[in-house]
């Protein structure tokens, strides 16, 4: 499975699920859903407690900066 665009962007070397990038940190279909859940919720705030390889973190932010 192909990681978010934001994840392609930010970190071109983990292009696919399989990456130890990705695989040590949230996988795909959880940066995915993260993602949607913010773009449909529509927070003002977000507050992320921990960042171990900061997928996570650009998520929030791409998702946040586009919604």
């Amino acid at each position: 499975m192909t990681a978010p665009a934001i994840i392609q962007d930010a970190f071109p070397q983990s292009r696919i699920a399989e990456d130890a990038f990705i695989r040590n940190g949230m996988s795909s279909i959880e940066l995915w859903k993260l993602e949607a859940l913010i773009e449909q919720e529509s927070p003002e705030r977000v507050l992320e407690i921990g960042m171990a390889n900061g997928t996570s973190s650009v998520v929030i932010a791409g998702a946040l900066y586009t919604g």
